[in-house]
């Protein structure tokens, strides 16, 4: 049981470091404002791959690209600073949280079982004596 708790807290301590880790790097490595420019009617963001493929799977579920603001002008959304970070806390926390709430659950049911008392059917035995 201590190896199956063992594997289960470092699985998701690395799961947790792996998120975290991703999402710092995605808040520094993030499309700023000063990063995009118009053309046409359309945005145009830098060509880091990653950051094109994000692109691609949001443009998939929001297919209007640029919008158009009350004075005519194309405005293009950016990733307001601190999302990915607050993101990558929160999802070391999560890791914390989960691994703390598994390992009281394993503890507290390990203290309670109690193996059971068998008796011979057979037998006579005499329970007050027990």
């Amino acid at each position: 049981m201590e190896s199956r708790l063992l594997g289960f807290c470092v699985l998701v301590a690395g799961l947790g470091i792996i998120s975290a880790a991703t999402g710092f790097a995605a808040e520094a490595t993030r499309v700023k404002a000063s990063d995009v420019y118009i053309e046409g009617d359309s945005c145009v963001y830098p060509s880091i791959i990653a950051v094109v493929l994000l692109l691609a799977a949001a443009g998939i579920n929001n297919e209007a690209g640029g919008q158009f603001d009350s004075y005519g002008y194309v405005t293009c959304y950016v990733v307001k600073p601190g999302i990915y970070a607050l993101g990558a806390v929160l999802a070391l926390l999560s890791a914390v949280f989960g691994i703390a709430a598994y390992v009281t659950l394993i503890s507290s049911t390990q203290e309670t079982i109690s193996p059971p008392v068998a008796f011979p059917s057979a037998t006579q035995v005499d329970l007050e004596k027990c």
